[in-house]
C-alpha cells in the first residue's frame, strides 16, 4: 500500500480524485444525463484513470503489479468462492425476508449484445478504480493513528462497505440487500486486489470481479 501513497501535496491531490471518482459516478447513475449508457459506462471509467494518472504517475503504475499464472489462478478461484459465497448469502437473505422483498440487479437481467457486455467489464474496471481509491483514502487517513496492517483492514471493510451502498440505486435501494450481499464479494475482491502477487494488482481485482459478475449473471439468466 505505501507504494500506492500520492506524494506531495497528498491531501489536495485525494481530495482531486475522489471528487472526480464521485463526479464520474454520479453521472453514471443519473437518470437525468442525456448521454447514451454506453458513454456513460465509459465516462465513469476513463476519467478516474486519466486523473489518478495525471496526480501521480508512480502511484498509478504501482496498481499494476505484474500478474503471474499463480496470481491469475487465485483470482479465478477467489471469484469462484465469491459467487459460493455470495449464493448462500442471497438464499438466506432470500429466505429471512421473503422472494418478493428482493431485487434483481436489472443489467443482469436484461437482454444485451456481445458488445454490451465488452462495455460492461470495461466499467468493473471503473468500480476497481472507484473502490481502490476509497481504500487508499482511508488507509492514508487511518495509518497516522493505527498500524499500517490495522489501517489496511480499516480501509477494505469501509471501501466494501462504500462499494455496496453505491449499487443502492441498482437494487431498489435496499439497504439490506446491498449490505448483505455485497460486502463480503467486496472483500475478497480487495484482498485479491491487495495480496494477489503479495502485492496490490488492479488487474487481480478485475479478473476477480469480471468473473464473480459474469458467473452471476449467467446463473441469473438461467434461474
Amino acid at each position: 500500500m505505501e507504494r500506492l501513497l500520492f506524494k506531495g501535496n497528498a491531501t489536495v491531490k485525494y481530495t482531486i480524485l475522489l471528487l472526480i471518482v464521485a463526479i464520474s459516478f454520479f453521472q453514471l447513475t443519473m437518470s437525468i444525463n442525456p448521454l447514451p449508457g454506453i458513454i456513460k459506462q465509459l465516462i465513469f471509467t476513463i476519467f478516474p484513470v486519466v486523473a489518478w494518472f495525471l496526480l501521480d504517475k508512480d502511484s498509478f503504475r504501482a496498481l499494476f503489479s505484474r500478474l503471474t499464472f499463480k496470481g491469475t489462478t487465485k483470482a479465478v478461484l477467489w471469484a469462484l468462492a465469491g459467487n459460493l459465497i455470495g449464493f448462500i448469502v442471497s438464499f438466506v437473505f432470500i429466505l429471512v425476508v421473503g422472494k418478493d422483498k428482493i431485487t434483481g440487479n436489472p443489467i443482469a437481467e436484461s437482454a444485451q449484445t456481445w458488445f454490451h457486455w465488452v462495455v460492461n467489464f470495461i466499467q468493473l474496471f471503473g468500480e476497481e478504480i472507484l473502490s481502490v481509491a476509497v481504500l487508499l483514502v482511508v488507509y492514508a487517513i487511518f495509518r497516522s493513528y493505527v498500524s499500517n496492517r490495522m489501517a489496511t483492514i480499516i480501509g477494505v471493510i469501509i471501501c466494501a462497505i462504500v462499494f455496496a451502498l453505491l449499487h443502492l440505486s441498482t437494487y431498489g435501494w435496499n439497504v439490506m440487500q446491498v449490505v448483505s450481499i455485497l460486502v463480503i464479494p467486496r472483500i475478497i475482491m480487495n484482498y485479491m486486489f491487495l495480496r494477489a502477487e503479495k502485492k496490490p494488482s488492479i488487474i487481480s481485482s478485475w479478473i476477480t470481479h469480471s468473473i464473480y459478475d459474469g458467473l452471476a449473471f449467467i446463473l441469473t439468466a438461467i434461474v
